[in-house]
């Protein structure tokens, strides 16, 4: 629960605000269950969707785009590195585009 709460304090641009979470204890005669519950701020426009959108339309990234959106991961990855957090499961479905 501290790096959720460390997770909590965290506020970077780049970085999606963890707003709250909660734990859910359930304890039955064999086994002890935790569930954990993260509310997060809303983004629905992922590098996924982009790339898909990309290929239907038959649009390509321009220099200037593919560098803004390097420069973005790289600052939020220095960020969550110099903090001690990480993130675990970096893939396109995971990186939020905005324009």
């Amino acid at each position: 629960m501290e790096r959720l709460q460390a997770r909590k304090a965290q506020q970077h641009s780049n970085l999606l605000r963890l707003v709250d979470f909660w734990v859910k204890e359930e304890t039955s005669l064999c086994s002890n269950l935790k569930q954990v519950y993260l509310l997060l701020d809303y983004e629905d426009n992922t590098l996924e969707d982009d790339i898909v959108q990309r290929q239907l339309e038959g649009r390509q990234w321009q220099g200037q785009e593919l560098l803004q959106m390097l420069l973005g991961l790289v600052n939020v990855l220095l960020f969550l590195q110099e903090s001690g957090t990480s993130h675990n499961c970096i893939s396109p479905k995971s990186v939020l585009i905005t324009r």
